[in-house]
């Protein structure tokens, strides 16, 4: 009895920290079931300033993730929905990520979305370069705005939807110069969308593209007042494909309502976990 025991404690044990592996984008990762039951929005207390990693889960266990805000080259950035106020967000603030080993995908979204303030995460673009670090050559600035009319967040690299660096008005409470968070105070106002974070550096759209990345293409949603940004492959153009038309593409197509405009960029292939 006691043997069998052992051996059903044994089974258990390793059935919940199998690796399971998927795909998204071409990329090979590794999840761990346990952790994604462990892991999830609202329930992480925060251990360390700068850290994702050091949260405390409500079981007591410390999962650390390895990723710090102020000093890793890169980081991820997560795509959210909002069905009411039909509102993609794509964003790499920490308060609004989790540990990517923590999410269990399907083919091309995460079947275990967590829930943030009306919004679902339901899939990972790939990693940008640290916003809190220098900018790295041939990478252009990924900015965030917001529309409180349509309430629409609207991610580009547009150089007309650019602010300098060195203009910021940021909240001084991350140190370094640079906000933890990255908010920009006291940003412009273009076409009723107001500026407010740097979500980090990503590879120009205008070079070739580089070696394990994707490419992050802008979609609009003429009803919905709605902009997508994503790498999806059912949602993207073969890059060498795209033709420029000043900053937004001459050739884009539609789907589901959105229409394509604009090759924003590439971020990093996210590397096996």
């Amino acid at each position: 009895m006691v043997l069998s025991t052992i051996v059903l404690l044994i089974y258990i044990y390793k059935s919940n920290t199998n690796a399971r592996y998927d795909q998204l984008g071409g990329q090979r990762f590794t999840f761990h079931r346990q952790a994604s039951q462990d892991l999830a929005l609202g329930t992480m207390e925060k251990n360390g300033e700068d850290n994702y990693g050091g949260y405390l889960v409500r079981e007591g266990r410390d999962v650390n993730i390895g990723m710090n805000i102020r000093t890793d080259p890169t980081i991820p950035l997560y795509n959210w929905w909002n069905k009411n106020r039909s509102d993609n967000f794509a964003t790499s603030d920490f308060r609004w990520s989790v540990d990517p080993r923590s999410l269990i995908y399907g083919r091309h979204h995460i079947e275990n979305q967590y829930k943030k303030e009306g919004y679902s995460m339901y899939r990972l673009e790939g990693m940008v370069f640290n916003p809190a670090l220098p900018q790295p050559d041939g990478t252009v600035p990924l900015y965030n705005w917001w529309n409180p009319d349509r309430k629409d967040n609207f991610a580009s690299s547009d150089p007309r939807w650019i602010v300098p660096v060195n203009n910021w008005s940021v909240d001084a409470n991350g140190g370094h110069g640079r906000p933890i968070h990255h908010l920009i105070r006291g940003g412009r106002a273009i076409e009723g969308y107001l500026v407010y974070r740097l979500e980090g550096f990503i590879h120009d759209p205008r070079l070739p593209q580089p070696q394990n990345t994707l490419p992050l293409f802008s979609w609009w949603h003429r009803e919905r007042k709605d902009n997508l940004s994503t790498t999806d492959p059912r949602w993207i153009l073969d890059p060498v494909d795209v033709r420029w038309n000043g900053e937004h593409l001459s050739n884009g197509n539609s789907k589901e309502g959105y229409t394509i405009y604009r090759l924003e960029g590439y971020v990093k292939m996210i590397d096996s976990l």
